[in-house]
């Protein structure tokens, strides 16, 4: 099971503790060799629901990275993206600019929703961290839920 915080309210927030390791084989072929967890626990496919361990640091790390991966990727990929049209620019001044603004248009998008993937991962990280340093969530009570199946 994930980590599960009930708010005072009856609200449960539900945060990852998982996240997925693989390689890039010579074909660019990106594939999953396995599934871990900050703790250690590892899993050779995606854990079902309820598999996943519930440790509040692990979430916490998880959100982290995220949070820290995110806009770092973002500028990386602007960067690339602007490169790109440059050098397209530069090898052919025939080619139209629809055309030459279509694989850095994708990767600007990319870029994108990387970005608001770490934004969303920053506001789990300081609910994850106001719950393990106040016991709250936006100021309000909460408490960590565990699955007793």
């Amino acid at each position: 099971m994930a980590v599960q915080l009930q708010i005072a309210e009856g609200k449960i927030k539900k945060y990852k503790t998982v996240y997925e390791v693989g390689n890039f084989t010579g074909d660019l072929y990106y594939y999953t060799d396995k599934w871990v967890a900050n703790c250690g626990r590892e899993w050779k496919d995606k854990p079902k629901e309820g598999e996943e361990c519930d440790h509040l640091d692990c979430a916490i790390y998880l959100a982290e990275q995220q949070n820290d991966g995110g806009p770092k990727a973002f500028v990386f990929l602007i960067v690339i993206a602007i490169a790109m049209a440059i050098l397209l620019y530069v090898i052919d001044q025939r080619i139209e600019l629809v055309y030459m603004l279509i694989f850095p248009g994708v990767i600007t998008l990319v870029a994108f929703h990387i970005l608001i993937v770490g934004i969303i991962a920053g506001k789990r990280f300081d609910e994850l961290t106001e719950y393990r340093d106040k016991g709250t969530i936006n100021g309000t009570k909460a408490s960590q839920i565990f699955d007793v199946s």
